[in-house]
């Protein structure tokens, strides 16, 4: 075959091929365009690597790249897969950065506590692997920092795995890496994990609900912002995140209602709270704290920290000498026992007012309502509960109608 020359490249017209020799092409378009490619078999297929336009790359560089081509072939490496692992490298983040990518981009959706949240649980508990890049992250380096938790602190590494696995997810989307996840639980991780997880997840520490109103008593002492925040997450069985959020326009104060937008909501639900007597006391005082005037858009519990936090609130738990017995979420549970033990209230009331959704997709669909005046009956006998208010710790609700 002969060689190709100069004068035939730059004469070449038409839809054609020509051929220079050891799978060294030209391709010539109907327009005038030209490239390069050579033309190779591996592992038995047939494929085609291009290796750059004519005049850019001239005759004899496509010549000498398409020897060095030939060199990795003869090694057994594709050139083509070569290119792609190269461009990947290129294109590829560190686990930092595709932490920070992802918080961007789904963030503004979350309640604030969660962005810090996600921040936090990966420069704690992943500070080795946040400099790595994504593609380069192997299931030995994940099971490295997940298994030292998963015996001691099982929430926080099964929380970290679950946010590791939607980063890399993500990162695999915008094609910073390939591969199976590495992160990934079912048919993965759960083969290696779950023997060292059976048995070790522990509830939130909760007290008996006979000792609330002590408890209260000594976080009310305290008189901070945060045990104002702490005592409200009590007497609303709300979560800390839910409290800590809640701004002056959420407040119904014609209604004696806290109405927690959607997205502000677990379940992505408008949660209403129906606000007990103490609850409104608390609002009164924090509200006298603004001398100033209140907005809106204004947090109910601010600190000089911009907001008060759940880790506040626990702390808190620990000064006043329950750290050992009791977390902010295991207020909810306290609520809860009560509910059931100490009241004749419907399931369903008290887990409507820890905003759980109740029933199956049907039965939701059926049932528009929130029964907030009947959740309101449930959250004043909580409330005397809490406060010692004598002989009004039981109700009764009649079984018939909503």
């Amino acid at each position: 075959m002969a060689k190709l020359t100069a004068r035939t490249v730059e004469a070449a017209k038409g839809n054609l091929m020509l051929a220079d020799g050891n799978g060294l092409y030209l391709r010539v378009r109907e327009t005038g365009a030209k490239s390069w490619f050579l033309r190779y078999q591996i592992a038995g297929r047939r494929r085609d690597c291009g290796l750059g336009p004519f005049p850019e790359i001239s005759l004899a560089e496509a010549r000498d790249a398409a020897i060095d081509m030939r060199r990795m072939i003869a090694t057994g490496a594709d050139p083509i897969e070569a290119r792609r692992e190269e461009e990947r490298k290129q294109a590829a983040v560190t686990l930092s950065e595709a932490v920070d990518e992802f918080i961007a981009a789904n963030g503004h959706t979350w309640v604030a506590e969660y962005r810090t949240r996600w921040r936090r649980i990966f420069d704690l508990h992943a500070a080795p692997l946040l400099g790595k890049r994504v593609d380069e992250i192997t299931t030995t380096d994940v099971l490295k920092v997940l298994t030292p938790l998963w015996q001691t602190k099982y929430k926080t590494g099964n929380r970290l795995r679950g946010f590791m696995e939607q980063v890399l997810d993500a990162a695999t989307v915008k094609g910073q890496r390939t591969g199976e996840n590495p992160a990934r639980w079912r048919g993965h991780l759960s083969h290696v994990l779950p023997n060292a997880a059976r048995g070790s997840i522990v509830h939130h520490r909760a007290l008996p609900y006979a000792e609330v109103p002590e408890f209260l008593d000594a976080v009310r002492a305290v008189g901070s912002t945060w045990a104002r925040a702490l005592e409200f997450v009590a007497l609303s069985a709300c979560r800390g995140g839910e409290v800590v959020g809640a701004t002056w326009g959420e407040v119904d104060r014609e209604k004696n209602l806290l109405v927690i937008s959607a997205k502000r909501m677990k379940m992505r639900i408008e949660h209403r709270v129906p606000l007990t007597p103490r609850m409104l006391e608390i609002l009164d005082e924090m509200e006298a704290l603004r001398p100033g005037g209140i907005k809106p858009t204004d947090r109910i519990f601010p600190s000089r920290l911009t907001t008060v936090r759940t880790n506040s609130m626990w702390e808190l738990v620990r000064t006043v000498g329950y750290g050992t017995r009791l977390t902010t979420h295991g207020l909810r549970s306290v609520f809860r026992t009560w509910a059931a033990e100490a009241t004749d209230t419907p399931g369903e009331i008290a887990e409507m007012c820890l905003a759980h959704q109740v029933g199956n997709a049907v039965e939701r669909a059926y049932r528009r309502g929130d029964m907030l005046e009947r959740r309101r009956q449930l959250m004043l006998a909580w409330h005397n509960h809490c406060m010692a208010v004598a002989d009004n710790n039981v109700i009764q609700f009649a079984t018939g109608g909503r």
